[in-house]
């Protein structure tokens, strides 16, 4: 199979007799995104007898996709966010591409990292040594992971410089730091106007997991009167919505057949209804 990417994003898939042509870029961020759109789209395409999907189908998926931590922009509060799962050198590789192909004009790159010590920690930060303007380091939690300073040593070794390299004690403590120093540069440009700012947080899913549970935390602080409730339903699923719709101002639904979820619910009329196939119930 091949994927030709246009000028305007849109890209054409061919395999074999199969054409696929003017689909939209992919709402996932990254150049990578296309390569992994053609190998779903090959899927499509071997199955599709067995399996039909329309044009249309193909198209709603490709802008609606949605997948945690993939140069994901979770927050513009007090600049942009990004996290990214990467924490090999072929996701390095992959992550200096999308820093750079989506950087602003002067844009100043804050850099929050942790990693586990079995990975090719100076591997990886050399590819990146020069994609950002400052490091902030974490030491992480368990069993394999790399304390700031192990860290911290592999990026004098990768040819980090020295000066832009901040240790701290968890993701939090430098995620807190990062967020600081952004809002002392994106207001304290000689211009007098805004320093483009961004903070990128990356090198391992526990990395990535921990600046979520910050972002859940200051969510909470912010709106102390919400409360979140779990619960496991069995039986019609419309029904259990329903009764909950009573007691409640949001619901996420999510489920490990999510696929069906947009077809089970599609009745349901005056329900306020996140739907998450991310986080699958048990």
């Amino acid at each position: 199979w091949t994927v030709t990417v246009k000028e305007n994003g849109t890209f054409t898939f061919a395999q074999g007799a199969t054409l696929f042509e003017d689909l939209p870029e992919p709402a996932l961020a990254g150049v990578n995104q296309y390569r992994n759109a053609g190998g779903v789209l090959s899927v499509i395409a071997s199955l599709m007898d067995r399996v039909p999907v329309t044009l249309d189908d193909i198209r709603t998926g490709l802008r609606q996709v949605r997948l945690t931590a993939r140069f994901e922009l979770i927050t513009t509060d007090p600049v942009p966010t990004v996290i990214d799962v990467g924490h090999n050198p072929q996701a390095a590789e992959v992550l200096l591409t999308n820093v750079v192909r989506s950087r602003r004009p002067g844009e100043h790159t804050i850099a929050v990292c942790g990693m586990l010590a079995d990975k090719d920690m100076a591997g990886v930060t050399h590819i990146l040594a020069d994609a950002f303007d400052e490091w902030h380091v974490a030491s992480l939690t368990g069993p394999r992971a790399a304390t700031a300073a192990q860290l911290h040593e592999a990026m004098l070794t990768a040819g980090v410089e020295p000066g832009r390299i901040h240790e701290h004690a968890d993701v939090a403590q430098a995620l807190a730091a990062a967020r600081e120093s952004a809002v002392k540069i994106a207001g304290g440009a000689e211009s007098g106007a805004e320093q483009a700012v961004r903070i990128v947080v990356f090198g391992s899913f526990v990395t990535v997991t921990a600046a979520l549970e910050k972002k859940r935390q200051a969510a909470l602080e912010s709106y102390p009167d919400m409360r979140i409730q779990a619960s496991v339903s069995v039986g019609d699923i419309v029904g259990v919505l329903a009764d909950s719709a009573a007691m409640h101002d949001l619901i996420v639904l999510g489920s490990h057949h999510g696929h069906t979820i947009g077809e089970t619910i599609s009745g349901a009329k005056g329900l306020r209804v996140s739907v998450s196939t991310s986080v699958p119930t048990v």
